[in-house]
């Protein structure tokens, strides 16, 4: 069992290098990966069979470098398995509209290879592989962005984005430098749990070099445009740049640093600022036209905040439990506009056939007619209908139905209120959040003390 985690980490990277290796085949990838990603959200739940602090496969990666493993202790483990059902539901997905850039080939097997690399980043228990990781998964999101938007002649500025990334992750560096020059360990549990004996001044160092790694990732003020852009994507991309990678990592790295700042003066100015951030996204989410990416962007923006509000209080925890299925849920909840492209704009991906790349591509693309030429066409397609035939009635009788009721019970719940406040709804709400800011604001100084 200790190997479970990283062969389904193996198994989904493999999976994602065969689909873009298939991408021509777009029928048959989006069949498979489906297929594939629900028997990875399955077989994860296994994971739960022994919690604890079991160690997968331990080696060593550098010289001179500490042995670096996956953990599935909680609650690393129970994000890790949120994410594979993620995967899932992007692979599930089917979007309204045509998707309007030539990503849409390559989508499948890059959603496999963001998983892979979330799960590892979730359960890595060593600071270097984590800075690694997590520079992978930055450069990973650019095209998201670049491609889709660009091809319907939205001006992206996607060198600002990075390095608004890149402020993030070099802010997670200088944390980690800090508690190896005083625990002498780049294990992230051993050097956290040595942080409560640091001098006053690399302590607070410590604590806002995470706050501004966590900040970029959650993408809250003034850091937040590229969350505004992810708003424009089609669903499935959309849960995955709003939810399930970098602000799931920051929200994840909020709750680690949780303890640091518990009971400390500190902590007062966290949750002061975690509250202003908070009716900042709700105000701007009520005063914004519906269905625009700016009233998306304030509610995402309100519920990034509310986690850092909670950051120093044990209720941190079930915000961390409950975040991805929020996140995902107000992805999906609340209506944002995906701008249409003209028939011209779909295109290739832009990367040049030559060089060490481009060969990579075209040996991909040589591996898979040798490997699939020589399998009879009507095989493969009994194998394809006969699965699809097996799952057919449970997908869309039970899945499609409760993903399809999201939007009808935001409209129902809107509705209700509009008719029971006609004329006054958004002042009444910004009050109502007003209020429940202050009873929250006063549990929370009720649990410091």
């Amino acid at each position: 069992m200790h190997v479970l985690l990283p062969a389904l980490v193996a198994a989904t990277l493999c999976g994602g290098v065969l689909f873009l290796a298939l991408r021509k085949r777009a029928a048959l990838v989006r069949t498979l990966a489906r297929y594939l990603a629900l028997a990875l959200a399955v077989l994860s739940f296994l994971l739960l069979a022994h919690p604890g602090e079991d160690r997968a496969v331990r080696f060593t990666w550098a010289p001179l470098m500490d042995s670096v493993g996956l953990s599935t202790a909680a609650p690393g483990i129970y994000l890790a398995i949120m994410a594979f059902w993620t995967l899932y539901l992007g692979c599930r997905l089917r979007e309204e509209r045509p998707p309007p850039s030539a990503l849409e080939l390559y989508w499948p097997g890059w959603a496999y290879v963001l998983c892979s690399v979330v799960v590892l980043a979730l359960t890595v228990d060593h600071f270097v592989a984590r800075i690694v990781l997590l520079d992978l998964l930055s450069l990973s999101l650019m095209p998201l962005l670049l491609i889709d938007l660009s091809a319907v002649d939205y001006h992206v500025p996607i060198i600002r984005r990075y390095l608004i990334f890149r402020v993030g992750d070099s802010a997670f560096m200088l944390l980690a430098m800090l508690l190896h020059q005083h625990s002498a360990t780049f294990h992230i549990d051993s050097a956290l749990a040595s942080a409560a004996d640091l001098p006053a001044g690399p302590f607070v160092t410590v604590v806002l070099s995470g706050v501004l790694a966590a900040w970029v990732k959650l993408g809250l003020p003034p850091c937040h445009g590229w969350v505004a852009e992810g708003a424009m994507l089609p669903r499935s991309r959309r849960i995955w740049v709003l939810g399930a990678a970098l602000p799931l990592l920051g929200a994840y790295l909020l709750y680690r640093l949780g303890p640091l700042a518990a009971g400390r003066p500190a902590a007062f100015l966290v949750i002061g600022v975690g509250l202003l951030l908070m009716l900042w996204g709700v105000h701007r989410g009520l005063r914004s036209p519906n269905g625009s990416s700016e009233a998306q962007t304030g509610w995402l923006v309100a519920h990034s905040a509310l986690g850092l509000a909670l950051m120093p209080t044990p209720a941190m925890r079930l915000f961390l439990l409950t975040f991805l299925p929020v996140r995902v849920g107000l992805c999906l909840g609340l209506a944002s506009t995906v701008l249409l492209a003209p028939a011209r704009a779909m295109r290739r991906l832009p990367v040049s056939e030559s060089g060490l790349f481009g060969s990579v591509l075209r040996w991909l693309g040589a591996s898979e007619t040798s490997l699939f030429e020589g399998i009879p066409h009507r095989v493969a397609q009994a194998v394809v209908a006969l699965a699809d035939l097996t799952a057919q009635r449970l997908e869309r009788g039970v899945f499609d139905r409760s993903v399809q009721s999201v939007p009808r019970i935001v409209d129902s719940i809107a509705g209700s209120l509009q008719l029971q406040h006609t004329g006054q709804l958004r002042r009444n709400l910004l009050w109502v959040s007003v209020a429940l800011v202050a009873i929250v604001a006063l549990m929370l100084l009720w649990e410091i003390k």
